[in-house]
C-alpha cells in the first residue's frame, strides 16, 4: 500500500519495488523460552502483554497499562527505549504505582538479534499506536515481524490498516480501538483466554505464516533484482 501510494502521487517510470522488513526463517526452540518473566520477576502463572519499541507518547501505553490492569492476572511489559527522561521517570513511577505493581514492567532494550527470541516468552504483543499518520496505518514496523515470526499473536489497534489485514486474514490475534482500555481488554482476553489448544492452534499460525509467506528470503529477492538490473554489466572476458 505505500507503494501505491507513492505511485500515485510522484511520477514514477515503474511502480516501486517492495522490500518487506519481514524476520530470517527461524527454527523456535523446543521449549519456549521464558527471558520476560525472568528478567521481571513475575509469577509463572502471569500472562505476559509484550511492547517492543520506543517508549513514549503517541505510542498507545496508557491506554495498553489501564486495559492489562482490567485483566485477570496479566503483566504489560515494555521492552525497549525511552527518548526523554521525563518520560522513563513517569513510567517508572506508575511501575511503583500500588495498582499497577507487578502488572506494568519497564526493561531495557536488548540486541536486535534477541528481539524475537524475547518476543517468544510473551503471550501477546501489543500494538495499539494511534493511526495518526499515513506511515502509522500503511507500514509494518518491526515489532509486528518479530512477534509474528516469534509465534506470538498480536492485538492491533483497528485502524492500521496493512496490519490489520493480515492479522484479520489468518487469525492471527485481534483488533480493537486503541483509544479505549475495555475494547483493548475484550481483544486480549479473545486472545490469551482462549482453550490451550486455540492458543497453541494460534501459536502456530503465526509461525507458520513467517515461514512460509512473510520472510527475509523471500522478501529480499525483488530487491536483489533491482539491484542487479542498475549495477553495469560486467565486461566480457
Amino acid at each position: 500500500p505505500l507503494a501505491d501510494h507513492c505511485a500515485r502521487i510522484w511520477p514514477f517510470r515503474e511502480r516501486p519495488t517492495v522490500l518487506l522488513n519481514c524476520q530470517p526463517r527461524w527454527d523456535p526452540p523446543a521449549v519456549r523460552p521464558d527471558h520476560i518473566r525472568s528478567a521481571a520477576g513475575l509469577p509463572a502463572a502471569r500472562k505476559v502483554v509484550l511492547f517492543l519499541g520506543r517508549l513514549g507518547r503517541e505510542r498507545g501505553l496508557e491506554a495498553a497499562s489501564e486495559a492489562v490492569v482490567r485483566l485477570e492476572d496479566a503483566a504489560l511489559v515494555m521492552l525497549g527505549f525511552t527518548m526523554h527522561a521525563s518520560w522513563a521517570e513517569e513510567l517508572a513511577a506508575k511501575s511503583r504505582d500500588p495498582r499497577f505493581v507487578g502488572r506494568h514492567v519497564v526493561l531495557p532494550p536488548v540486541h536486535p538479534d534477541a528481539v524475537r527470541d524475547w518476543a517468544a516468552s510473551a503471550d501477546a504483543s501489543i500494538i495499539a499506536v494511534p493511526a495518526n499518520s499515513l506511515n502509522q496505518r500503511l507500514s509494518t514496523p518491526n515489532k509486528f515481524w518479530e512477534s509474528l515470526a516469534a509465534g506470538t499473536p498480536v492485538v492491533i489497534g483497528r485502524d492500521l490498516e496493512v496490519m490489520r489485514a493480515i492479522v484479520e486474514a489468518d487469525d492471527l490475534g485481534a483488533v480493537a480501538d486503541p483509544a479505549d482500555p475495555d475494547d483493548l481488554a475484550r481483544a486480549l482476553r479473545a486472545v490469551l483466554e482462549q482453550p490451550p489448544e486455540a492458543l497453541a492452534a494460534m501459536r502456530e499460525r503465526c509461525f507458520r505464516v513467517c515461514r512460509e509467506r512473510y520472510h527475509w528470503e523471500a522478501a529480499v529477492v525483488p530487491y536483489l533484482a533491482l539491484v542487479e538490473g542498475l549495477a553495469p554489466a560486467a565486461p566480457a572476458t
